[in-house]
């Protein structure tokens, strides 16, 4: 008979939720904030970068990042690099950034767009 013990995960309990929540929301913030010192035109307040993170609370971390370092750096086309993008745009960035993930998977598997 073997001793190998089964490793399931275990649920994580709300604390552990809250938590990783708040580390999250903690990490967007700061994120935020430096996006907007990047621009003269930036609001870089604790609550307006709170409520860019909240707007933004269903993106990762990672995604809001890539897309804040887009904006950054001017390359995000179409848009005036003198102020500072609306969590909007962030957003609709992220999902764009998201949508061409997911085609050139889609192109990288199947060798196809469709």
């Amino acid at each position: 008979m073997s001793n190998v013990t089964t490793l399931t995960s275990q649920p994580k309990s709300s604390r552990e939720v809250t938590l990783e929540a708040e580390q999250r929301r903690v990490e967007a913030t700061k994120i935020i904030a430096v996006l907007m010192m990047s621009f003269r035109e930036g609001n870089a307040s604790k609550d307006v970068a709170e409520a860019y993170a909240a707007a933004l609370s269903d993106l990762a971390v990672s995604e809001i990042a890539e897309v804040a370092n887009r904006f950054a750096r001017g390359q995000v086309p179409g848009r005036n690099n003198a102020f500072p993008p609306s969590a909007a745009e962030l957003h609709a960035e992220a999902d764009r950034l998201r949508r061409d993930r997911e085609r050139h998977e889609r192109i990288m598997t199947r060798g196809t767009e469709y």
